[in-house]
């Protein structure tokens, strides 16, 4: 790709950056984690390229409305904004095919070799460390907590309100089983340990916490 086409994407990239999870920053995490996947499988790496820098440009759209799925308004702006600043219309049409496909819980299956690319990156960054950082932050955005607590257990996420241990297990424990790439799910991979010891870690340190405070503050109680 050529420099001054790459400028005018991030260019307009960039204007459409929203909240810190999905800021600037996981783009070119994603963009970078593309590149390396793509060096292995293959494909046509000026799609990727631009896919992954524009993949999230209706992020914002949908946090602010709920009924959005950005993936799907994110690829309709990105072909008509490639189309009106004189990209290829068949390189347009499989810019927005990959950002259509490229949503966790979106019903698009990626088909291309550059749409999973896209998919698996952006995974990635949803791994190890990084994914629970953004999370305990996106969970922190709204509002909820890192854990529940019932009858005075601390719970393991597997239910109860929502939290960062119901997202952890009900996401981030997976998205190592949900690649679509062999490079991927290798970069993946060299993660997991990292972020199911800090799950583990957390939620043993929290029910000793519990139990043994519990204890102590009923010794502490008269009647």
């Amino acid at each position: 790709m050529k420099k001054c086409d790459f400028d005018k994407i991030e260019k307009y990239m960039l204007a459409y950056c929203g909240e810190s999870v999905h800021d600037q920053q996981h783009i070119y995490r994603v963009l970078f984690h593309a590149l390396e996947i793509n060096r292995q499988e293959g494909g046509d790496r000026d799609v990727v390229i631009a896919a992954c820098l524009l993949h999230d440009i209706a992020r914002e759209d949908q946090r602010m409305n709920g009924t959005i799925d950005h993936a799907q308004l994110g690829a309709e702006r990105a072909l008509a904004w490639l189309h009106e600043n004189g990209f290829d219309t068949d390189f347009a049409k499989r810019v927005a095919d990959c950002i259509r496909c490229h949503r966790y819980r979106g019903n698009n299956v990626p088909r291309t070799t550059e749409a999973k690319i896209l998919y698996d990156a952006d995974k990635i960054d949803a791994a190890g460390l990084i994914g629970i950082a953004r999370t305990l932050e996106y969970k922190g955005l709204l509002g909820q907590p890192i854990y529940t607590v019932q009858d005075g257990k601390v719970t393991d996420g597997t239910g109860g309100a929502a939290s960062f241990f119901t997202e952890y297990r009900y996401k981030l424990q997976k998205v190592y089983d949900k690649m679509l790439t062999d490079t991927g799910r290798a970069i993946a991979e060299r993660y997991r340990a990292e972020a199911e010891d800090f799950y583990d870690r957390l939620l043993g340190d929290l029910r000793t916490l519990y139990a043994d405070g519990e204890r102590r503050l009923n010794d502490s109680l008269t009647e």
